[in-house]
């Protein structure tokens, strides 16, 4: 297919090889390109392999929407999921770990879901009084109990992350 011949060759070449062998080993500016080049090459990789799993599939069609829709989709910075469990893997402070929870989960997450996340670093006294917090500076909302995350406190959170990187 083309996108073999054609497409795959010039975005790796492109997209991953490129912007880490051109620029070369030592970056001379007080800006790291680090995050911004992984980003790219993680996005390009992940296109690659979701190109792959459309041609060759043998599965149920469905299932491979979900596998593609997977590894398309921008992974959230510092949360991970592994077993069924959700981990925040940064330390930072409770608002700032709930909004990142809630960033990478747009359909929202209960209290529950939040405590289950953040129980072995926080008391439940502070995720509620954080819970509290962010809904006063209308960072998040309450809706048919779940919490989601507003534009206001997706501003706030992006701050917070770019500061970390």
């Amino acid at each position: 297919p083309e996108s073999f011949r054609i497409l795959i060759p010039r975005i790796a070449s492109s997209l991953i090889y490129d912007p880490r062998s051109k620029k070369g080993a030592v970056h001379v500016k007080e800006i790291s390109p680090d995050y911004m080049d992984s980003t790219l090459v993680v996005t390009a990789c992940s296109w690659i392999l979701a190109e792959f799993i459309r041609y060759y599939h043998s599965s149920d069609s469905q299932k491979i929407v979900e596998i593609i829709t997977e590894l398309i989709e921008p992974k959230p910075l510092f949360v991970e999921k592994h077993g069924g469990k959700t981990f925040v893997t940064k330390k930072i402070d409770s608002k700032s770990e709930i909004l990142v929870l809630l960033q990478s989960s747009p359909e929202g997450l209960s209290k529950t879901e939040i405590q289950d996340a953040l129980e072995k670093y926080y008391t439940s006294q502070t995720i509620d009084r954080s819970l509290q917090q962010l809904e006063q500076k209308r960072h998040i909302l309450e809706v048919h109990d779940k919490y989601i995350i507003t534009q206001v406190g997706e501003n706030q959170i992006n701050a917070v992350l770019r500061s970390l990187i």
